[in-house]
């Protein structure tokens, strides 16, 4: 089997190897893991899935700034006609 592995950007390498029993995930704050290939490709698949989880809540999260943003408005307009109106009197 030959793997194209990217060594830094606009970078890759290419290695052979005969057999591909396990593979090493690199799982962050400098921590690699080794697992066989089925455990790798259901962690990769649930962290898939988690990421369009992620983009959905982000959407979701900016649409209720900005209704809070819209609210904020609304009620200073509110207060602002209420202070207009005991001026007035």
């Amino acid at each position: 089997m030959e793997v194209t592995h990217l060594l830094s950007e606009h970078v890759y390498q290419r290695v052979k190897t005969d057999s591909l029993d396990k593979v090493l995930l690199w799982l962050g704050s400098n921590v690699m893991v080794e697992f066989s290939l089925s455990e790798a490709r259901c962690i990769l698949e649930d962290n898939y899935k988690t990421k369009d989880g992620v983009t959905r809540y982000e959407k979701e999260l900016a649409f209720l700034k900005d209704q809070i943003t819209t609210t904020e408005v609304n009620m200073a307009h509110v207060y602002n006609y209420g202070i207009r109106l005991r001026a007035d009197r």
